[in-house]
């Protein structure tokens, strides 16, 4: 008769799993930090000079709350591979206009963006466009050039990156927001 050797099974030792656990998880940690620091959208060059150097401050932002909504923030919506504004924001240009004229201290960063369909180069075009029609509509309404700052992010600074309708209307935008002047 023949004896097959048996094996008793082993109680394996915790640092046997823990080990390529912590490795696993280390591993997730970097690329989560490597992925965040390069998604942050380049930021275009300034297209407009007043002559001096930029400041950071909370100020403009006060300043704009102080003068009502109208300067704060604002976002303008437009349609598939245009930079026509739509009728429906032309008050709300009005508005802002207005503001701006009586809060001349106020600079605000116009922000054209496109959804992530078609060529990177087009979409930097198209968002370029964009923020331009909103600065033009301003300077039509009086206001200073000096006191606009056109910006284009292309498609790389998505609010939705889901494939559907919805979420490109959403990315197909200029924002528009106060700044240090």
């Amino acid at each position: 008769m023949v004896e097959i050797p048996v094996r008793h099974k082993e109680k394996s030792s915790p640092l046997l799993w823990l080990l390529p656990l912590a490795l696993l998880g280390a591993l997730l940690g970097a690329w989560l930090l490597w992925s965040r620091s390069h998604d942050t959208p380049a930021v275009a060059a300034d297209t407009t000079s007043t002559g001096r150097p930029a400041t950071s401050g909370a100020a403009p932002v006060a300043a704009a709350a102080a003068a009502g909504s109208d300067c704060g923030e604002s976002r303008f919506h437009f349609a598939t591979d245009s930079a026509a504004i739509p009728d429906a924001d032309r008050p709300q240009l009005d508005r802002m206009a207005r503001c701006l004229q009586a809060s001349q201290n106020i600079k605000l960063a116009i922000e054209g963006n496109a959804d992530q369909r078609g060529t990177d180069e087009h979409n930097q075009e198209l968002a370029d466009r964009r923020a331009r029609a909103i600065a033009h509509e301003l300077e039509a309404r009086g206001i200073s050039p000096a006191q606009l700052r056109v910006v284009s992010y292309g498609e790389n600074n998505l609010l939705c990156g889901e494939n559907d309708q919805d979420c490109w209307a959403k990315n197909r935008r200029a924002a528009v927001r106060p700044e240090a002047r």
